[in-house]
């Protein structure tokens, strides 16, 4: 490992410590007495030291976010590892902090895994989401297998996209060329969600992902995007 290399690794650690000592674990979001919280390195509101549950408060979560920093982070040998060890839902946003620390191919294949190992990666902004599909080798975005299919796509593409509740992201980077695919998107959790259908140039796509036929795309280059309605769709608050 060069000298570049480590001094990258010790720069993603400080912006890492950064955040997540100054992101606070009770705010808006996080309301105290609730066991289950959002932030970059805990999700819980008991800390375990000693073998002893220790409750998070106000008053020692400064002590106890540094002493999970230092547990989780501090040792970490590469800037994948920083990452992987933060909270997924964290994931996108750390990325793309550390991007210009990591050569362009590992930051590339870092992103295709986070991408597609990430429960809702289109919560993030789409401006961001763009941005680092655009700075991406495409190729080291997708295993070889996928990067052939993506070859083979025809120059325009119909896809479709499954999204719950009013206020879902029409214009998200993920669609499939999977008709039943979105439809289970749609559906799942028992929920009657909405089933769109776009047209987009082949050129416009960034990766194909097999698991579930998934093209990432820029959502600006979207045309003629309509409903699609499905067998067993039913009117809810959400479908009138």
């Amino acid at each position: 490992m060069s000298a570049k290399d480590i001094n990258n690794i010790e720069k993603a650690k400080e912006i890492a410590q950064m955040v997540c000592l100054s992101t606070p674990i009770y705010d808006k979001v996080n309301i105290k007495n609730l066991p289950f919280i959002s932030h970059p390195l805990i999700n819980s509101i008991h800390f375990i030291e000693d073998g002893k549950f220790v409750l998070i408060t106000s008053e020692n979560e400064q002590e106890l976010k540094q002493k999970i920093f230092d547990k989780l982070i501090a040792n970490a040998e590469d800037i994948r590892t920083i990452l992987y060890r933060l909270n997924k839902p964290y994931w996108i946003t750390f990325l793309s902090m550390f991007k210009d620390l990591m050569s362009n191919d590992e930051f590339s294949e870092t992103l295709g895994d986070v991408w597609t190992t990430m429960e809702f990666p289109n919560q993030e902004k789409n401006d961001i989401l763009i941005s680092l599909f655009k700075d991406a080798n495409q190729k080291k975005l997708m295993e070889n297998d996928e990067y052939e299919t993506y070859k083979k796509l025809p120059d325009n593409l119909y896809v479709y996209r499954g999204i719950q509740g009013k206020d879902a992201k029409i214009k998200g980077l993920s669609w499939t060329i999977n008709k039943k695919k979105a439809i289970w998107f749609a559906k799942r959790f028992n929920y009657n969600g909405h089933v769109y259908r776009a047209e987009i140039e082949k050129k416009y796509c960034f990766t194909y992902y097999s698991m579930e036929d998934e093209i990432v795309l820029n959502p600006r280059f979207l045309k003629k995007i309509s409903i699609v309605h499905y067998k067993g769709e039913k009117d809810n608050e959400n479908n009138k």
